[in-house]
């Protein structure tokens, strides 16, 4: 539906699009704004959970979600490059000075301009990715002008982000097969003390530092921060390793044993931490 303002020398015609994701898919959204060259925000909502996506003449340039697992403060926390506490100090201060919070994390020194950028494109391709994944949702399109003055754009190709999200739709159908549903829990096995043929990522460490023989596998998507399809994916390796083994009901576990075990993986994953965040500060 097009919607029409008049202004004192011409009329300028502003593009509104409304409807549900049962009926327009969210690639065919991306593809019509795209190939339009169209300048405004898509805005979506499940009901639970609303992401806003800017478009910049068909390009993607940033992405907002409600979602605290989605927040920039997040992403950096989880890595261990901020605690809890700067976080909400940071947090607090973008909200006094009215600038966004990436600006007063590298005003504080807590980051470097270089980490911003990595942070801020990664924040974005995870609120796009995981919209790929709503089985429904309300969407509306409105052009909009943007304000970009102080911001440094890194404009996403719609064609490369619409390839990504297909791969992982299909891996993530791959992956279900083998993790049938999100109630399945998983213990750390005994061949976590051979972990040096091993060489596990962060990543991999921060989810098997989660699995304690009594989260269920939506508890450990949770709790981690991170999305359903990398923690699906996680697990799938740890599994392949033979770092974890799935708990069927009234089956016998490791017990004690395997507390143990993970309060020496959450261990290593805090000593990770503190060395990944070491080296990304340089």
């Amino acid at each position: 539906m097009n919607a029409v303002q008049r202004d004192s020398k011409k009329y300028i015609i502003i593009m509104t699009i409304k409807g549900n994701l049962q009926t327009l898919e969210l690639a065919n959204i991306l593809q019509l704004l795209c190939n339009d060259q169209k300048t405004g925000v898509l805005t979506l909502t499940d009901g639970v959970s609303e992401v806003k996506v800017n478009i910049l003449e068909g390009s993607i340039i940033f992405a907002t979600s409600s979602q605290k697992k989605f927040r920039l403060g997040y992403l950096l926390r989880n890595d261990g490059i901020i605690s809890d506490d700067q976080a909400k100090e940071c947090f607090e201060k973008s909200q006094q000075l009215g600038e966004v919070i990436g600006k007063v994390m590298v005003t504080e020194g807590l980051i470097n301009q270089e980490m911003l950028d990595k942070y801020s494109l990664q924040q974005v391709e995870n609120i796009l990715y995981d919209l790929f994944f709503w089985s429904e949702g309300e969407f509306e399109y409105k052009d909009v002008t943007h304000d970009l003055k102080g911001m440094k754009i890194v404009p996403l190709n719609v064609m490369n982000l619409l390839l990504e999200a297909s791969r992982r739709i299909d891996e993530m159908s791959v992956l279900k097969k083998q993790i049938p549903n999100e109630n399945m829990v998983y213990q750390i096995s005994q061949k976590i003390d051979e972990i040096g043929d091993v060489i596990l990522n962060i990543n991999e460490w921060r989810i098997l530092s989660f699995i304690n023989g009594t989260r269920s596998l939506g508890q450990v998507v949770e709790a981690s921060g991170f999305d359903e399809f990398s923690v699906y994916k996680i697990i799938y390796s740890l599994t392949s390793y033979g770092l974890l083994k799935a708990l069927s009901p009234g089956a016998d576990n490791l017990g004690d044993k395997s507390s143990g075990y993970s309060a020496i993986v959450e261990f290593y994953y805090e000593v990770l931490q503190i060395i990944h965040a070491e080296l990304e500060n340089g």
